[in-house]
């Protein structure tokens, strides 16, 4: 047989094992080197939110339940204040991100109308 990573979410450096082997001491050393990596073996994961202005604790709330549905485990929040974003939030999941802020849909527009 031949062992796979648990989660979709396992890096892709993570080596493909023959069962029974004793050959997880790479993929452990890989973990500390991008904290990440661990939590997506213990069933979390971290968002990076990024807002124009500060969110309130049920704002946060509501947001921690939604991403916890859409990953399908625990996630926690991490949050910063741009205000450049003019409005809206950036979320970022691993390499996943995902631009709802207003600056890139004005962006978004501008080049529209220019083409």
């Amino acid at each position: 047989k031949i062992w796979t990573p648990p989660t979709r979410s396992w890096p892709s450096a993570a080596p493909v094992l023959p069962e029974g082997s004793n050959r997880l001491t790479p993929v452990v050393s890989l973990s500390r080197l991008r904290p990440g990596w661990k939590s997506c073996t213990a069933g979390s994961v971290t968002a990076e939110v990024s807002s124009a202005r500060a969110l309130t604790d049920g704002q946060l709330e509501t947001l921690k339940a939604k991403l916890t549905a859409r990953e399908g485990r625990t996630v926690k929040i991490s949050t910063t204040v741009d205000p450049d974003l003019l409005g809206g939030l950036v979320v970022t999941i691993g390499s996943k991100r995902i631009d709802g802020s207003i600056r890139t849909r004005l962006n978004s527009l501008a080049h529209a109308m220019k083409g």
